[in-house]
């Protein structure tokens, strides 16, 4: 079936207000809704059934680790596999376990000791359960950073290794795998641009870099990611208050976008829902954005469209 942006409806899910809420990720087993807002800094965990959203703010844990301000933020949450209560975080330079029940917070990992402004930001699961996220510098005022400072990651389930994947990044964002675990796609937002890599699903290993996208600046910058079954790429257009879809198999690549209203500050998307057809999108605020809608988070639906459920970390 030809794929019809005009179907698409789209509502809000959540009405959060974020700073910066990011990665979602849709936990198949508990019927449920997990993200960030990464300098509150706080785990959000969303009901569709009840419509509740339960906010763990975790602010305290991470200053008490000593971590600047900069620092003191989360930039991803996967759960880990079989537990309903214990997360795997990304938080300032730190793979760390996390346990809402409990409260209990344990470091797994430090990275980049050398760099100590940097932050871990967006990150998820291959199909595995490997854990993968990279770093950014430090934001200036303006917003502006400094350039290819930060690096991709991943995190190994099991022996919990950490392994350096890929440097000179500048924003590291979104990831995705291609339905035959053969390619894997990353975006830094800065360089607007997605990459495509040759995946290695039994090692976790990344070949054969190369730019798939060019991301137009028209449309924002690049941000989070999320892929359907049919392999097209969805992709969060920061500032561009837009999701646009690209098919990596077409010559074009660029098949549209859909507007999310009131809200233009874009930051990432995921499949979720019981049929995996619902597309839910996190959005930033950043106390400036005067749009009425701004840090929510939204659903998009009718598109007939199905994607894939979050992989818990296999640690």
């Amino acid at each position: 079936m030809a794929l019809d942006l005009s179907k698409a409806k789209v509502e809000v899910a959540i009405a959060a207000g974020a700073f910066l809420g990011e990665g979602p990720h849709w936990d198949a087993q508990e019927r449920r809704l997990i993200w960030v807002d990464i300098y509150a800094p706080s785990i959000h965990i969303y009901d569709p059934a009840t419509g509740k959203d339960e906010e763990y703010n975790i602010g305290d844990k991470l200053k008490s680790l000593g971590l600047s301000d900069n620092r003191v933020s989360i930039g991803a949450v996967v759960p880990f596999r079989g537990s309903s209560t214990k997360f795997l975080v990304a938080v300032g330079p730190y793979f760390a376990s996390y346990d809402i029940s409990s409260g209990e917070m344990k470091v797994l990992q430090e990275i980049e000791k050398d760099k100590p402004t940097n932050r871990l930001n967006d990150g998820k699961c291959d199909p595995q359960g490997r854990f993968w996220a990279g770093t950014m510098a430090k934001q200036n005022p303006d917003l502006s950073l400094e350039k290819e400072n930060g690096s991709l990651f991943m995190l190994s389930a099991g022996s919990g290794q950490v392994s350096f994947k890929f440097p000179k990044v500048t924003i590291s964002n979104g990831l995705a795998w291609s339905n035959d675990h053969k390619t894997m796609y990353f975006v830094d937002s800065d360089k607007l641009v997605v990459y495509a890599f040759d995946f290695n699903a039994e090692d976790g290993s990344i070949s054969n870099s190369r730019v798939l996208i060019n991301h137009d600046s028209k449309l924002g910058f690049p941000d989070g990611m999320a892929i359907d079954r049919q392999g097209r790429l969805w992709i969060a257009g920061f500032s561009s208050g837009q999701v646009h879809c690209y098919d990596p198999s077409q010559p074009d690549k660029f098949l549209g976008s859909i507007s999310i209203p009131g809200a233009s500050n874009i930051t990432s998307c995921c499949f979720g829902g019981e049929n995996l057809d619902e597309i839910y999108v996190t959005s930033a605020s950043l106390k400036a954005d005067p749009l009425p809608n701004a840090g929510h988070v939204f659903k998009i639906t009718g598109l007939e469209v199905q994607g894939h459920a979050g992989v818990s970390y296999a640690g």
